[in-house]
């Protein structure tokens, strides 16, 4: 077993070309580390040429945008995406072409795949697969349909003993044994092939065909190699298989591999990421580092984050100060949220954390209301009208947050692929990629300039206005009017607020977020919303919990406060001994209250 070296997050490594990991914990400095490596291997390194590049995968476009930024002159040399981003540029699109079916047919309209997209179910693709099984009479069962949809939607791939990839559904619960039938490997194959024939592709599909290309073409390692002679992975706790096996290919092929990351922050089990990919990795004459700073948060806090972490690794607090104690409520959540914000320094911008977005929503919703629209309801009554107007409010809800190049790519996705637009936009002529970015600009132009009155609006509303505006976009082009029908009779009394607070999104930037979303994220203020049970990740912390692992990533957001909200009084007693803060709300208010209330005069006797 190799030896742990130590790293700060100043420190280079001299030797760049061996494989290396560096184990990193919260607010370690590990972006940073890396990089000033990137800059140090494009200065130092006689790999490289001026057709070969430093490939840099991260999680998100966020973190990749924010990355590109902080390279300065080395991103010229270097190549910065996701995961899912490097694999169609580079594997993909240019090879995607070599996928036969054994009769010598395409696996994929490759000439009209230009992007990946999230996976938006078309109703003639889910009807016609279910006819084809005769379970069509699903469609009379709401409950089990939408669980089927969800399913559908988060279609894992995986490999079997052999190494040959297959589909699969992330995870099945005992109620979902009427719909068994239909989530086999090979059923779900024909369902994804009605896409690929469309040249539509998700973004689990860029893994299942990188995947495929690379084993099934082993020449295409060396080229990708060659082409890319240092690979260095950020927040590697969280690779699948499939992208490992990927890593591992490279690597044989003679490309220098570091992955950076920390097991306690894996937390996409769900999706068969394990801390066991970063604690196994191992390659020929690898190196293992490690960089124990925390120069995120205070003395109190990393305490706290110690307490907490199961694998031994203690951090030290890099800044001087102690920081106040973590806070513990107990009480109502809204008036939980409200005492916080009031009573913090950085209260304006503080980051809410939660495990489920059902708490998500209730900490966006302080009013408690539990009639809110949500987008199930919405796919329920149109999947088409679903589809089209989750795509405008995603973009426009990027939009609103300055991340405008994003949302026009996503809006562009949203309602269109190469060829035509997609259903409920009506169009007969050639649809061209300026025809496709015209629309999109268009809608999220109209969109942002009204976003605040679009929030008063119901989703009906919202929709004759988009049905306007799409008209007056492009000749020829409409959008299918809604005058009756299920979809005019539940959106007219849907809130599009409601919907908007509802948006799931990975680029996820809003203060209210759930846990997943902030990963990488970090605020001067947090606010951590526990659900029952989840107070004794933090009072008694099991190693090889994933659920603890995700309160651990939403603790260690916080840089100088940190707020918890407990729903059990029953832990009160449990808290107080761990020196934090403890506030139950009824109790502190009335003494609040008692203490801002002016005192009575006494009367004077006379």
């Amino acid at each position: 077993m190799t030896s742990l070296l130590k790293l700060s997050s100043s420190d280079r490594i001299d030797d760049v070309e061996h494989h290396f990991r560096v184990t990193a914990g919260p607010g370690s400095g590990k972006t940073h580390w890396l990089i000033e490596h990137v800059r140090h291997v494009a200065r130092s390194s006689k790999r490289l040429t001026p057709c070969s590049r430093i490939a840099v995968i991260s999680y998100t476009n966020i973190a990749v945008r924010e990355i590109q930024r902080r390279l300065g002159a080395a991103a010229d040399v270097a190549e910065v995406s996701t995961i899912h981003g490097f694999l169609f540029g580079n594997v993909v699109r240019p090879y995607l072409h070599l996928l036969k079916e054994s009769d010598g047919s395409d696996v994929v309209a490759h000439h009209l795949v230009t992007t990946h997209s999230e996976h938006f179910i078309a109703y003639d693709v889910l009807d016609a697969w279910l006819d084809l099984y005769g379970r069509r009479q699903l469609h009379k069962r709401p409950n089990e349909l939408q669980r089927l949809k969800s399913h559908l939607r988060t279609i894992a791939v995986r490999i079997d003993d052999q190494g040959a990839p297959f589909h699969s559904p992330c995870k099945t619960e005992p109620r979902d044994k009427g719909i068994l039938d239909l989530l086999t490997p090979e059923r779900l194959l024909l369902y994804k092939s009605r896409y690929w024939i469309r040249g539509q592709i998700d973004h689990e599909d860029v893994l299942y065909f990188a995947y495929r290309l690379l084993r099934e073409f082993p020449a295409l390692r060396d080229f990708l190699s060659a082409r890319f002679p240092f690979l260095f992975i950020d927040e590697f706790q969280d690779t699948l298989p499939v992208q490992a096996a990927v890593v591992q290919w490279l690597a044989e092929s003679g490309t220098v591999v570091g992955v950076i990351g920390d097991p306690e922050q894996a937390i996409y089990g769900f999706r068969d990421a394990s801390p066991t990919h970063f604690n196994g990795f191992q390659l020929d004459g690898f190196k293992s580092y490690s960089i124990d700073g925390n120069r995120r948060s205070t003395q109190s806090i990393v305490a706290l984050l110690n307490s907490v972490r199961t694998d031994g690794l203690q951090q030290h607090h890099v800044d001087t100060d102690d920081g106040e104690p973590p806070t513990i409520y107990f009480g109502g959540l809204a008036e939980s949220l409200f005492h916080a914000r009031s009573k913090a320094r950085h209260g304006v911008a503080m980051l809410v954390l939660a495990r489920s977005h059902k708490n998500v929503l209730r900490a966006r919703r302080p009013d408690g209301a539990d009639n809110a629209a949500t987008w199930d309801d919405v796919e329920e009554a149109d999947a088409d009208r679903h589809r089209f107007l989750f795509a405008v409010a995603s973009a426009t809800d990027l939009a609103s947050r300055g991340l405008f190049n994003l949302a026009v790519e996503r809006l562009v996705q949203g309602i269109s692929s190469r060829k035509r637009f997609r259903k409920p936009i009506n169009y007969d002529g050639e649809v061209t990629t300026e025809k496709r970015r015209a629309l999109a600009l268009s809608l999220l132009e109209y969109m942002a300039a009204r976003h605040d009155a679009m929030l008063q609006r119901s989703t009906l509303e919202v929709y004759h206005a988009l049905t306007d505006c799409v008209g007056s976009c492009l000749s020829g082009v409409s959008l299918t009017k809604a005058t009756r029908g299920k979809f005019c009779e539940q959106m007219k009394s849907s809130a599009y607020a409601d919907l908007i607070l509802g948006i799931k999104t990975t680029d996820e930037t809003r203060l209210t977020r759930t846990i997943h979303q902030a990963k990488g994220g970090e605020a001067e203020a947090v606010f951590v919303v526990l659900d029952a049970g989840e107070a004794e990740h933090i009072l008694t912390p099991q190693p090889g919990n994933e659920e603890q692992r995700i309160t651990y990533v939403a603790l260690s957001r916080a840089k100088s406060e940190l707020f918890i909200h407990c729903p059990e009084r029953s832990f009160h007693d449990r808290f107080a001994a761990l020196g934090v803060s403890v506030i139950c709300l009824p109790d502190q208010l009335a003494a609040d209250s008692k203490q801002a209330a002016p005192k009575r005069r006494r009367k004077s006797s006379t």
